[in-house]
């Protein structure tokens, strides 16, 4: 940072401006609403504690533009195509942080001379602080009002309130938050300053997954919540009409149903994510997309999980090879002709009924680069890859001369390769009742439970329930009411508030 950059910043309490003057009084809220059509008066009987002040006065809305005004600053986003930034100090505060990140929150001043005009999007009348993002078209501000933002998010709280953050006295309050998702933070930003009108009706699964980015990184989960039944009703809509398909990414799908709890597709998306992982040249689980998983936002066990059900699919394939491949390799064994069906053959018909299996078999193998039959823990090819190549082996049978196909008495036969692929890939993961109760917590906390979606997941739960606990959510402050006693024997000062509305033109 310049010295002259140094010399503009200074930190100051979160309700101080940088002129020294309380941020919220009633005499900056009165220069800020500057149409006296109507006056509010407060009017203290009894003496304060800490204040002198008997009587306030601050100027409230022009009640003759009222309605229509009003109606618009309350229901939309001011829209702002350009804003000059002659008088902008863009020096920036820099800030990555999560949930998790709270207790050390750094804060580095980042000194950026530009004379250049963003577009910025106002949430609020009152709006004093720009958060500076990026989408595809390049910079852009959300202007909201800090106040509203710190009471949405203990993650803004620090950030705002932490101490930590310079506050411009020559300038406008600049935070950059250039990783944040654009379509996710607004969402968070027009709950949190009453613009309902312009939220999604049907966000698909990039947008949930930038939502949820959101939600997660700044610990704001009860914003949501009266919008996520609607919200997962989309999420099925979209999973389901593109299910298998590559319109949806399930790698984001997972995340988002993890982070918001969403009970009827996680264990759902956990099976088809397994299915693509694979196996790097250093034994690391990455994704379809060649990322490593332990480098994703979720945690371990999550994680452990993809990892545990693709070995599972992948063991259950091979072994439905290796064993009918051993066993028709063994003469001793042959003798039982356990993959001849027949019931009417002689000995020897079925004999050769197996021999063919065996040759058709080798085969097959080969011209799937998979003899010898590999070990589980060394193939590192995708499930999904593994099955198409084991689909397409032909293990051939005995047929009986002049005899139509379902006469024949050895359509039966066979080693039943392509049922156990069929079998290994179950459609749900078996969950455990620890992480069910997570999910159940999440749904809860972000809005989206109800029973309908949890029916399957309760199914599994009553087979391994959790040894823990559930969670009481009504005790978390951030999401339910608190209750606590006053108690009245302790001293305490006593006065009286009279409010009068006086209307001007009266």
């Amino acid at each position: 940072m310049s010295h002259q950059s140094e010399e503009k910043a200074s930190t100051v309490p979160a309700t101080v401006d940088g002129n020294g003057d309380n941020a919220l009084s009633p005499e900056r809220i009165a220069t800020k609403n500057n149409s006296p059509k109507a006056t509010l008066s407060v009017k203290t009987i009894g003496e304060p504690p800490l204040s002198p002040i008997t009587e306030v006065s601050s100027v409230i809305s022009d009640c003759e533009q009222g309605s229509q005004a009003t109606q618009a600053h309350s229901d939309k986003k001011d829209v702002v195509v350009k804003e000059d930034d002659d008088d902008l100090d863009l020096s920036i505060v820099s800030a990555d942080v999560g949930a998790d990140d709270l207790k050390d929150t750094t804060l580095t001043t980042v000194d950026t001379e530009t004379n250049e005009k963003l577009p910025v999007i106002k949430y609020h009348i009152d709006a004093d602080l720009y958060i500076k993002l990026t989408n595809k078209d390049g910079p852009i501000l959300y202007k909201v009002w800090s106040p509203v933002v710190a009471a949405a998010s203990p993650v803004w709280r620090k950030i705002i309130y932490g101490g930590s953050y310079p506050h411009f006295q020559n300038g406008k309050w600049v935070i950059e938050m250039l990783d944040d998702d654009v379509f996710g933070l607004d969402v968070i930003m027009s709950i949190a300053h009453w613009k309902f009108h312009e939220l999604p009706e049907r966000p698909n699964v990039d947008e949930l997954y930038g939502l949820a980015k959101m939600i997660s990184k700044y610990d704001c989960s009860q914003l949501i919540v009266p919008y996520m039944q609607v919200w997962v009703g989309s999420l099925n809509w979209h999973v389901a009409m593109n299910d298998n398909s590559s319109k949806n990414d399930d790698e984001k799908t997972l995340y988002l149903t993890w982070i918001l709890g969403e009970g009827r597709w996680f264990s759902r998306v956990v099976s088809r994510v397994a299915y693509k992982a694979t196996i790097n040249d250093d034994g690391e689980l990455v994704d379809s997309k060649g990322n490593l998983w332990k480098d994703q936002d979720l945690p371990d066990y999550v994680i452990g999980l993809i990892a545990s059900a693709r070995l599972e699919a992948v063991t259950q394939i091979l072994y439905a090879l290796s064993v009918p491949f051993s066993e028709l390799m063994d003469a001793t064994k042959n003798q039982e002709v356990k993959f001849c069906r027949s019931t009417d053959g002689s000995i020897d018909i079925k004999h050769q009924c197996q021999f063919q299996q065996l040759g058709s078999l080798m085969s097959g193998l080969m011209s799937a680069d998979l003899m010898p039959v590999p070990s589980a823990e060394s193939y590192k090819g995708s499930v999904h890859d593994l099955a198409n190549k084991v689909n397409k082996i032909k293990v051939t049978r005995f047929k009986v001369p002049g005899v139509v196909p379902h006469q024949d008495t050895h359509s039966g036969c066979g080693i039943g390769h392509k049922e156990a692929v069929v079998d290994a890939m179950p459609s749900m993961v078996q969950l455990k009742g620890e992480l069910i109760q997570e999910l159940k917590g999440r749904a809860k906390r972000s809005g989206a439970y109800n029973s309908d979606l949890f029916r399957e997941l309760n199914e599994m739960e009553e087979r391994e329930p959790s040894p823990v606990p559930e969670v009481n959510l009504r005790e978390d402050p951030q999401h339910y009411k608190q209750f606590e006693d006053f108690d009245a024997t302790d001293p305490f000062e006593h006065f009286d508030v009279e409010i009068k509305v006086e209307d001007v033109d009266a």
